[in-house]
């Protein structure tokens, strides 16, 4: 209460904002009963001298004031560390931190670490006062978790080893490009039950709230609604003087803080525009930890993120179209990292695309379907086929893997008709991350296929805008600019309409 978790001198921190006095924090300790020193790290700072209490099951061990740097330190922001000597400390004790702030110093913690030195010598609590509060949780403890994950995990492991013999056995018996499509078929039929159901398609009532004009090309703000009064922010990348239809590229992010706005991406779309091509990079924001809060209870309802995400990119296909410049015969779908997943489930999905690039393909969430789901992700990669995709990976990325879904997926290429110079892994210089030497291949496969730019897709020079220049709204959140739907609410409404009614 009060504390928020941020970012500060590089490093995660616990503290209280700007205008919050006072805060508490407590965490169940499950360490072995014993007397411990307890460390408690923190940041100090130039001015003020915040205050904070250690507390365990509502005793306090502990009160300090964080010492004030001198105003001349070199360093504004100084880590320091506390010791706690001797303190008594039994297995599922509340351990709380209260922490007071004043206007120059936000009481930042940045972990507590405890070091036993010595046995228990307090007053043991009955197991009624160390009794953990109400949750829907099955195990308690993390003893009892991993016990369960002992248990179980050999369980799926011997369901998933059987289910892939029976897959490999399934595709040995294939003979004939007839019996290939016919696999995919049934993939393409259980879709709804991979990725969850999200139709009807309804209005997307697109707007443009904005326009960036620049020598060579037009950046226009929309918003559409992939679902009612569910709100998709994207740039559309327009080229300047086109002469006829133009190819057309759905760019789906990976997770970068910033969305679309991030620079490698919003690069990435600012060369395939200089290239010809009318691109429509729509939004996804935050990171990992958070898309898991929205994809695993997606899973209650017989949804997923890979769903919702892939829907949305279904419906940035329909805006794109929406466009009179759009080739309606020439469209592809780029990405990177989660992003590169999600251009390989959109390909799978959306049959309307043509032209597959993905970078460095993965993601959580956006590939995880639940223990087993390889499985899963090697059907849903093998409905590409047989149009043309490319997957590039950085060659300092340790990322060998990306070989092997290309081996299952050359299969199919092989199987419905010898289109194997149709599907390519390419290694080039780098890491993780979508910098030109991951762009120029991307350009040059979109040349080989549409005939845009040159076949060795070298970029042009580039002059990127400012994130908050390629905002759709006011404070580049649609939450806090439009209200709306969430996934949460979303999967709420399903909810309502799965339970049965009750008295």
């Amino acid at each position: 209460q009060g504390f928020r978790v941020a970012t500060r001198a590089r490093q995660r921190v616990l503290e209280l904002p700007p205008n919050v006095p006072e805060g508490t924090a407590e965490a169940v300790f499950w360490g072995e009963t014993a007397r411990y020193d307890v460390l408690v790290r923190h940041i100090d700072e130039h001015d003020g001298a915040s205050e904070l209490s250690l507390r365990v099951n509502g005793i306090e061990v502990h009160r300090f004031r964080f010492d004030q740097t001198p105003e001349n330190h070199p360093v504004e922001d100084v880590p320091r560390e506390r010791r706690i000597p001797n303190v008594d400390i039994q297995c599922r004790s509340r351990i709380t931190l209260h922490g007071r702030a004043d206007a120059g110093e936000y009481c930042r913690v940045t972990g507590l670490v405890f070091r036993p030195v010595g046995t228990f010598q307090g007053d043991l609590l009955p197991a009624d006062a160390l009794r953990l509060p109400d949750s829907f949780r099955v195990a308690q403890t993390p003893a009892e978790r991993q016990q369960i994950r002992r248990n179980h995990l050999p369980t799926l492991d011997k369901i998933q080893a059987e289910a892939a013999a029976r897959r490999a056995a399934r595709l040995d018996a294939l003979a004939t490009p007839e019996d290939w499509r016919a696999y995919q078929q049934e993939t393409r039929a259980r879709l709804d039950t991979i990725l969850g159901s999200y139709g009807p398609k309804r209005p997307l009532n697109t707007r443009t709230v904005g326009r960036i004009v620049r020598d060579g090309y037009t950046i226009e703000k929309l918003i559409f609604e992939s679902h009612p009064n569910y709100f998709v922010t994207a740039n559309l990348y327009l080229p300047a003087n086109l002469q006829g239809k133009a190819p057309g590229v759905v760019f789906t992010c990976g997770h970068a803080a910033t969305g679309k706005a991030a620079v490698l991406y919003h690069e990435c779309c600012l060369g395939m525009v200089l290239k010809g091509c009318v691109v429509l990079a729509f939004d996804v924001r935050r990171c990992c930890p958070q898309h898991h809060y929205a994809g695993r209870p997606s899973w209650l309802v017989g949804r997923s993120l890979a769903g919702y995400r892939t829907w949305d990119g279904i419906r940035a296909v329909d805006a794109l179209l929406e466009r009179p410049e759009v080739d309606p015969d020439r469209l592809a779908v780029v990405g990177n990292s989660g992003g590169g997943q999600m251009a390989f489930l959109i390909a799978a999905a959306d049959e309307r695309i043509h032209v597959c690039v993905a970078a460095h393909p993965g993601g959580p969430m956006e590939n995880t379907y639940l223990n087993g789901q390889s499985l899963v992700d090697r059907d849903l990669l093998a409905l590409i086929a047989p149009r043309p995709c490319i997957i590039i990976v950085g060659d300092q990325s340790g990322e060998t893997y990306h070989y092997a879904k290309y081996q299952d997926m050359l299969r199919f290429y092989r199987g419905l008709g010898n289109f194997e110079d149709r599907l390519k892994h390419q290694l080039v210089d780098g890491i993780h991350d979508m910098k030109q030497p991951k762009r120029e291949p991307a350009y040059a496969w979109l040349h080989r296929w549409f005939g845009v730019g040159d076949p060795e897709g070298k970029e042009p020079s580039l002059a990127p805008e400012t994130v908050e220049a390629l905002h759709c709204t006011e404070k580049g959140s649609v939450r806090l600019s439009l209200g709306g739907e969430t996934i949460a609410s979303l999967n709420a409404a399903e909810a309502a309409r799965l339970r049965p009614p009750r008295p």
